[in-house]
């Protein structure tokens, strides 16, 4: 609003100027006429009398010219000022005609002429004023000429001079009140006409809007969308660029629109369209195709790494964010997508090819089981495809918990008793068969099911630990790892407690590890999670201590009770190697700070006998044994630990 303000004014100033200099003519005409006058020698002043009259006139118009300039004029009752310049050019005519001589007929009419400008620009009580002025002045000067310099010009000539420019201005009066009249109405149409080409454009907008713009949605409709996809075709083709065009297509839609009618089927489409706006950049577009089908084109992609791994995020945004409930009538209701993905130029040059692919992939996820992504060419990275088919795969696998949990166990380097257990999951694939953690639990992450994957874990071996009590059989500790993401949800330390209340079972049994990445990421915040587990009484780990920051700050300010020494130092440890001092070394830290060091991947009897000679406390690895289930371990440590 301040900006149209802005314009508006400096649109008026511009007119004022423009104004301004077409009343200088009037004045250049005036000094061209004296000066002739003075030549010719029908002026009765001197040279200088002349010249003081032109500059006085200049002067005051450079004030005027300087007010608008500077904008100052924008402080007065009236910015255009023509009050104040008609009445300074009617003095400086008037005291031009005192010494006009023959010339006095000449600078009457320029007189006249500077109040015909005055009836356009002034109101008509204005021009009365104005008019009564310059009689008044003219009449003043003709009255002391008669009795100053009598005999000097014919006062009946001068009277008669007096009579016309007020029958004159009469006359203008008359005439200049309907001029004015018509120039009101013509401004009155002209305005009329800019506010009917105001509403004329904002309805031009309306009808582009509504030809590219979904009414139900607000989305982009496929006519936009497909204008939008062929400009980007074109820059993506001139800058070397990659686009993806992802094609969605709802899942269990229909049943909705069929059982609760098309308005609350309305509603989802619009909930879904938000979710979606959500999911990309400001750069990017989302479209409603029809029906239940919606576009998202991504451009701006430097390479296929980055359109691939861009279009991936995409598609796993778009998945969780339909993942919650739609509610509709008080009821909860699911709704999933199935997603095709096509690339330019590796799918199609063409817009129709690349949203044909597309299209063709997303009825191939559908096949898949729905809620899940595809690519649309089969020759793709492998690994990108390998990767999406582990993703469907381990969401699937989750929804059904259709995991399981080994037991390692550990034991006491001193006398070889067991002094407790990790919990490891495992995931046994009906087709993959057994797939390696340290493949799927960094996808669980980066999907945002380690949460759900993470609770699992706890709940499954908080359970079997209390089935194991009811038996009789006693494990001393039970190690379970935590993510990144389990550690920064504020709710950990209560969420364990309801568990372990629910089963029964101690604080002080569970042990929970972490690495030293997700400890030093914020201090702060670490600390008060750290203190809220040991005050609910549960016992703290360094995970594969070593292989990160190793800081000795962090393992004297932090509540920690117990330190794994990583794998990799045991792998390759042999006596006098460097591997072998620096187990040596780690394990003296630990006893130096009163903690349990513990080595993990202890596989040969060297190896067991050296970390024991160091003072470790206590060893786990496959020497003394690997992961087994539930049974197994239970059959071959607990039973014969009672």
């Amino acid at each position: 609003m301040s900006e149209a303000n802005d314009s508006k004014t400096a649109k008026f100033q511009t007119l004022r100027l423009q104004r301004f200099y077409l009343a200088q003519v009037n004045y250049l005409i005036t000094y061209l006429v004296i000066s002739v006058a003075w030549a010719v020698g029908h002026y009765q002043g001197s040279a200088w009398l002349m010249l003081s009259h032109i500059l006085l006139g200049v002067g005051t118009q450079l004030v005027f010219l300087l007010l608008i300039r500077s904008d100052w004029n924008l402080r007065l009752k009236d910015p255009s000022m023509t009050n104040a310049q008609i009445v300074v050019a009617m003095l400086l005519i008037t005291y031009l005609l005192a010494f006009a001589g023959p010339l006095r007929g000449t600078l009457i009419m320029i007189y006249a002429n500077i109040l015909v400008f005055g009836i356009f620009q002034l109101s008509r009580r204005d021009f009365h004023i104005h008019s009564g002025l310059a009689l008044v002045l003219f009449g003043l000067l003709i009255t002391l000429e008669h009795y100053l310099k009598p005999g000097a010009r014919s006062f009946t000539l001068s009277l008669v001079e007096w009579f016309v420019l007020a029958c004159f201005l009469f006359c203008l009066s008359l005439t200049g009140s309907y001029i004015r009249e018509l120039r009101e109405r013509l401004q009155q149409r002209h305005n009329t006409l800019q506010a009917h080409q105001e509403t004329l454009r904002g309805m031009m907008g309306q009808l582009q809007n509504l030809a590219t713009t979904d009414a139900l949605t607000g989305l982009a409709n496929r006519t936009l969308f497909q204008d939008r996809l062929q400009a980007a075709l074109q820059l993506a083709a001139r800058r070397d660029e990659w686009v993806a065009v992802l094609f969605l297509d709802l899942d269990r839609f229909k049943p909705i629109n069929d059982s609760l009618g098309h308005a609350a089927g309305d509603q989802v489409l619009i909930d879904v369209a938000h979710r979606l706006r959500g999911c990309v950049r400001e750069s990017d577009t989302v479209a409603r195709m029809g029906g239940d089908e919606f576009t998202l084109l991504l451009t701006g992609l430097a390479d296929r790494e980055v359109a691939l791994s861009a279009a991936m995020h995409v598609g796993e945004k778009v998945l969780r964010a339909l993942a919650p409930a739609f509610v509709l009538q008080g009821r909860d209701f699911f709704v999933s997508a199935s997603i095709g993905i096509a690339f330019y130029p590796q799918d199609g040059e063409q817009s129709s090819i690349l949203l044909k692919n597309a299209d063709t992939a997303m009825y191939h996820a559908k096949a898949s089981g729905k809620d899940t992504f595809q690519f649309y060419q089969s020759d793709m990275n492998a690994r990108a495809l390998e990767r999406l088919a582990l993703e469907n795969d381990l969401r699937r696998a989750v929804q059904e918990q259709a995991f399981e949990l080994a037991y390692q166990p550990q034991f006491s380097c001193a006398d070889g008793r067991l002094t407790g257990a990790e919990a490891l999951l495992r995931w046994q694939h009906p087709q993959r068969g057994r797939v390696s953690p340290a493949e799927f639990v960094p996808i669980a992450e980066e999907l945002g099911l380690i949460g759900t994957l993470g609770e699992w874990v706890l709940e499954e071996a908080a359970r079997q630990t209390a089935a194991w009590q009811a038996e009789g059989l006693h494990l001393p500790r039970l190690a379970v790892n935590l993510s990144s993401m389990q550690f920064d949800d504020g709710e950990l330390a209560s969420q364990i407690v309801t568990i372990l209340e629910r089963h029964g079972l101690a604080p002080s049994l569970l042990e929970l590890e972490l690495t030293e990445s997700i400890l030093l990421r914020n201090i702060d915040a670490t600390m008060q999670t750290l203190e809220a587990l040991k005050r609910k009484g549960m016992h703290i780990a360094i995970d594969d201590f070593g292989t990160g920051y190793s800081a000795l700050n962090y393992l004297r300010d932090f509540p920690i009770d117990t330190l794994k020494i990583d794998r990799g130092f045991i792998h390759s440890m042999h006596p006098g190697s460097r591997d072998a001092r620096l187990a040596e070394a780690i394990v003296a830290m630990g006893r130096s700070l009163d903690l349990r060091v513990l080595a993990e991947g202890v596989e040969t009897a060297e190896q067991f006998a050296l970390i024991g000679q160091f003072g470790c406390d206590e060893v786990q690895g496959y020497h003394l044994g690997r992961p087994v289930s539930p049974d197994e371990f239970r059959q071959r440590w607990l039973q014969q630990a009672r």
